[in-house]
């Protein structure tokens, strides 16, 4: 659902404010000077136009939030406020590789640090000062799921062993917010 990338950003500086957390001041100016609002989301895939990762990230939480209220049981536990951390910032690294060039199709950078991206966003926010939670550090990692390693790998080690931490809820909603608002382009 592409909207309007302008209203994209205010609501996602007004929800990241409202959280309260300790180098969120930060955060949000680096959002601002990385192109976070106009980078693409990807090259080839979902939101890969301008807005797409601001657009795409707004989607996770959004689709998050719904999860949550329909389903109280599974996720009812975690807190608003690492939804709204995690939903929003969990692509952020890509702003520093995806952009637009100016034939307006997707670009991609090849000054990018070369680990995967969830490991990327959770080093970046942790450099900027914010303050993570071990949970939320593993959601923001763990987000692609399955998809980002080999199975009987030290990294599937990893990430099962995530899925039995007390943070598992947090993860598996991110995942769950982060899939469908990938397939919803």
């Amino acid at each position: 659902m592409k909207t309007e990338s302008s209203s994209n950003k205010e609501v996602i500086i007004q929800t990241l404010s409202a959280a309260g957390r300790a180098g969120m001041d930060r955060v949000l100016v680096e959002l601002e000077q990385n192109g976070f609002y106009d980078a693409p989301g990807s090259i080839k895939y979902h939101s890969n136009f301008r807005g797409g990762l601001a657009e795409h990230s707004l989607n996770v939480y959004r689709y998050a939030m719904d999860l949550k209220r329909t389903h109280p049981k599974i996720y009812g536990s975690v807190s608003d406020e690492s939804i709204a951390v995690t939903a929003l910032l969990h692509d952020i690294c890509k702003a520093d590789v995806y952009f637009i060039k100016s034939d307006g199709r997707p670009g991609k950078s090849m000054r990018s640090f070369p680990i995967g991206h969830g490991e990327k966003s959770v080093i970046m926010l942790l450099r900027l000062g914010l303050d993570l939670s071990e949970d939320e550090m593993l959601a923001i990692r763990w987000h692609m799921g399955e998809h980002t390693f080999k199975e009987n790998s030290v990294d599937a080690e990893n990430f099962y062993a995530a899925l039995k931490s007390p943070g598992k809820d947090l993860i598996r909603l991110i995942q769950k917010a982060d899939g469908m608002a990938a397939k919803s382009k």
